[in-house]
């Protein structure tokens, strides 16, 4: 695993050979020094394009995640989430492209995400598009399952970056993603895609995303021992966030005439409760990681200090973080079916759709505009409080 790096010499390189890159992360870096100092008192309704856009272009997925909305809703039916999103809702490479084309204006970072994105039937054609042909900085999150028949293409596609989704070890992980022999899957595709990677001498990252849950909290330590051997940039260590229904009711009690408009659904806790937590063992493993792996990229996000690891997991209304959203001015969410939205797990509110009309008319639309002004008066709502876009 990567070292952390402080050579200047690395770093004029990294520069010369990734200005793109780098212009990004300066832009990035601006905006949120901007709203971590400043909050909302620069912001209007109004907003200048997005730096991230999250492209979902298929909610099917091969696995059964036990703190996932889509997992957890290929035992039953589609969590209302995702209500107005069919799982056969799928856009052609060449349907995106006009939208795609539209983003060189402004060269945000593009993830691609799910769902499971190599169940996508059209994925290497849109990799493509947004790689080779318009030159866009381009990630992807995987599950793993299907990593190694894929590693040709994901090495040969020009990604930035290729993060696997991986929460434990051994039986560990196929307890929670409901998949038999899936770490041994997860780990044969890891190794194919760093073999390749070292044949066509490949600048792509490879970063493991590890979701801490009740189940595997006491894997941490593990974990970052079994994958240090391997040539990957970094591990990044999530902390579960979610809506209960808890958090719902009060919501709605608070906000009685708003929440019929911004409609909120419990999500990411599927078969799992964060309550569940053992604080003990999770800051023992915490502590252990930083003390023996500090020379390491190894990451907590967010990143939960003191009493507040408590407060995460059994008081749910209160904010470990800031008290403010600026995920409407910051990222944008794309549909399998075209549509804008806020955020998939966010108020279920659908913006506008890429197939309809223009990306930028729709990001400064009256439905955005009325969105940001009211973050701007009211600040996040106490609902808000476990949701990635607070961190």
């Amino acid at each position: 695993m990567e070292k952390k790096e402080f050579n200047i010499v690395k770093k004029i390189k990294f520069t010369l050979k990734n200005p793109k890159i780098v212009l990004w992360l300066i832009k990035c870096r601006i905006r949120n020094l901007i709203f971590s100092k400043f909050g909302y008192r620069f912001l209007s309704e109004h907003s200048s394009p997005p730096v991230n856009i999250f492209l979902y272009p298929t909610l099917k997925c091969n696995l059964f995640c036990k703190m996932c909305d889509i997992g957890f809703s290929r035992k039953s039916k589609l969590t209302d989430s995702y209500k107005d999103i069919s799982l056969k809702d799928e856009l052609s490479a060449d349907k995106y492209e006009p939208f795609i084309k539209e983003l060189t204006q402004f060269k945000p970072n593009i993830s691609i995400t799910g769902g499971e994105p190599l169940l996508y039937s059209d994925l290497k054609n849109l990799l493509y598009l947004l790689i080779s042909k318009y030159k866009l900085t381009t990630s992807i999150i995987t599950n793993g399952l299907l990593l190694e028949k894929n590693a040709e293409m994901l090495v040969d596609a020009g990604l930035r970056e290729l993060m696997i989704s991986i929460d434990g070890l051994d039986e560990t992980v196929d307890k929670i993603r409901g998949v038999k022999g899936l770490f041994k899957k997860t780990v044969s595709g890891l190794e194919k895609v760093l073999e390749l990677k070292k044949i066509q001498n490949s600048r792509l990252k490879i970063i493991l995303n590890f979701t801490i849950t009740p189940i595997n909290v006491s894997e941490l330590v593990k974990f970052v021992e079994f994958f240090s051997k391997y040539d990957i940039e970094s591990i990044t260590f999530f902390h579960m966030l979610f809506k209960t229904n808890e958090m719902i009711s009060q919501y709605t009690c608070q906000y009685p005439n708003m929440s019929n408009e911004y409609i909120l659904k419990p999500s990411s806790i599927s078969e799992i409760n964060p309550k569940d937590m053992d604080i003990d063992i999770l800051r023992h493993e915490i502590e252990q990681i930083k003390t023996k792996y500090s020379k390491y990229k190894i990451n907590f996000a967010p990143e939960i200090l003191g009493n507040n690891l408590n407060v995460h997991y059994q008081e749910h209304d209160k904010f470990t973080f800031r008290k403010k959203c600026f995920m409407p001015w910051n990222n944008a969410y794309i549909a399998a079916n075209g549509d804008v939205q806020t955020s998939l797990l966010c108020f279920h509110k659908i913006m506008g759709n890429i197939l309809k009309e223009p990306f930028l008319k729709i990001w400064n639309n009256e439905e955005y505009k009325k969105l940001r002004k009211l973050l701007i008066k009211e600040g996040a709502f106490p609902v808000c409080s476990r949701c990635c876009n607070i961190f």
